[in-house]
């Protein structure tokens, strides 16, 4: 299959441009969460829910909501709603099993046992 026709010259591409990656700057509005951290650092003594140790630099990342401020919005800034976790504590309510939390530990039942009554407080709204 000869063909006598040249092949046409090839087109330049543009050159490519790649997209700016960097975050954009938001501005979030208050929800009022801060300042209830704030109070509840003051007043709370800073001790874990769980384990009622000693929590040393307290800070905002101690903070948990029992229920969840997606689904439970008007929770959101009820102080029986927060508790204080250490760091180990918090990042285990968040990546660990309900069954797994209270085989490791028995005070985990007590977190939980909060939970269910929040809950039902929350239903009765």
């Amino acid at each position: 299959m000869f063909s006598p026709n040249p092949k046409p010259p090839k087109k330049e591409k543009r050159p490519r441009v790649f997209i700016k990656r960097t975050p954009l700057k938001k501005t979030y509005k208050k929800t009022g969460e801060q300042e209830l951290f704030e109070k509840l650092i003051q007043e709370r003594p800073n001790v874990s829910f769980i384990t009622g140790a000693t929590i040393p630099n307290i800070s905002f990342y101690n903070c948990h909501h029992v229920l969840t401020k997606a689904a439970h919005g008007k929770f959101r800034l009820t102080p029986d709603n927060i508790i204080f976790l250490s760091n180990e504590e918090h990042q285990k309510i968040h990546t660990t099993a309900k069954s797994d939390l209270i085989n490791s530990d028995v005070r985990w039942m007590a977190y939980f046992i909060l939970y269910d009554t929040l809950k039902i407080k929350y239903s009765q709204l």
